[in-house]
């Protein structure tokens, strides 16, 4: 985290190669993220910039509070480095452990030198959001920043949470869905139940007396009957 922007000033693109007569350089600094980085990617892409006139070069990064993290890290480093470096291009790293990054380039950068970083690498500004590191440079350090396009991997892409289904929905539907099967599973042994109830009803107040007992006997087997086909089919 840095301190808040005061102003903002858009980096340059980076000339490929660096020529000559376009600049005289000590160093280039190509600050490093942490993670989502192609390095096999920016480490040809700084080999083209930096070997037609052998510039050193210098990856720099901050490193992780997590030892573990720190090592793999310090790994990837000395990779990208060795994917860099030939006869002619001399290649260094550096992982800073305190700070954030300008305090880390601060203590790095000497006259002559140019910083590069990528375009897609942002940082978080204190109560501002997320800046480009290389226009939160430029503002605070008052240096020119160049910036390398299409090195960074975008690996998760988050989806506006106004397309989603709110979950209570969802689960309104499964319940209703389940309802609704459940009373066609019931419909048809309750119409049979409700028209047996209903005979029963008339048998008790119409039926001669010798005939009720029997016919209400009946009734009821039938609707055991109804009841335990019901039951076995649903199982």
């Amino acid at each position: 985290m840095v301190a808040p922007l005061t102003r903002t000033e858009s980096a340059s693109r980076l000339p490929q190669p660096i020529s000559e007569d376009q600049l005289t350089v000590g160093r280039m600094i190509i600050l490093v993220p942490a993670q989502n980085t192609n390095m096999p990617a920016l480490a040809r892409r700084v080999w083209t910039l930096a070997q037609p006139c052998s510039i050193p070069v210098l990856y720099l990064s901050l490193a992780s509070r997590e030892p573990e993290t720190e090592n793999n890290q310090r790994l990837r480093m000395i990779m990208l480095a060795s994917m860099t470096r030939d006869d002619q291009v001399v290649v260094d790293t550096h992982l800073h452990s305190e700070g954030d990054w300008i305090k880390a380039l601060q203590g790095a950068i000497r006259p002559g030198d140019i910083v590069i970083c990528l375009a897609e690498h942002a940082v978080r500004v204190q109560h501002r959001g997320d800046y480009a590191l290389s226009d939160v440079i430029e503002t605070m350090l008052d240096i020119p920043v160049y910036v390398i396009h299409g090195v960074m991997i975008n690996q998760h892409v988050h989806k506006p949470t106004s397309t989603l289904a709110p979950p209570s929905l969802s689960r309104l539907t499964r319940a209703w869905a389940r309802l609704i099967k459940f009373g066609s599973r019931l419909a048809l042994p309750a119409l049979m139940m409700g028209a047996l109830v209903i005979l029963q009803v008339r048998i008790s107040f119409s039926a001669p007396s010798a005939l009720r007992t029997l016919l209400l006997s009946m009734t009821g087997l039938a609707e055991v009957g109804v009841f335990g086909i019901w039951s076995v089919s649903h199982r």
